[in-house]
């Protein structure tokens, strides 16, 4: 097994397809260039929150990268509306942090 890695059986929100993956789950940025200098999978895929309906991140033949825990706020510009996360922030959370402040994301799912 890769360093610091777990099979899981994955999916996205419809279940459907289910595969066994071999996920990573970095908590820092410093630990995802870590992995991906690593050399311990040729390949990986990334992943957010799994809620895709039709085309979640999976790769049975390679490396996935859970995003979930590159879940902070990095910096917010109250002039320009800009805010910059990682990867694992929710839309959810982004939502909770703009609504109150009257922003509304450009583009949000349907």
């Amino acid at each position: 097994m890769a360093q610091g890695s777990a099979l899981q059986r994955l999916s996205g929100w419809g279940r459907h397809p289910v595969e066994l993956c071999r996920v990573f789950r970095p908590e820092k940025r410093s630990d995802l260039a870590a992995l991906l200098c690593s050399g311990a999978l040729s390949h990986y895929i990334a992943r957010g929150l799994g809620r895709s309906y039709g085309d979640a991140a999976l790769n049975a033949a390679g490396g996935v990268i859970s995003f979930a825990r590159l879940n902070r706020f990095l910096s917010f510009d109250s002039e320009s509306g800009v805010l910059e996360c990682e990867a694992g922030v929710s839309l959810s959370e982004i939502l909770d942090f703009c609504l109150p402040r009257g922003l509304v994301p450009a583009v949000v799912p349907g």
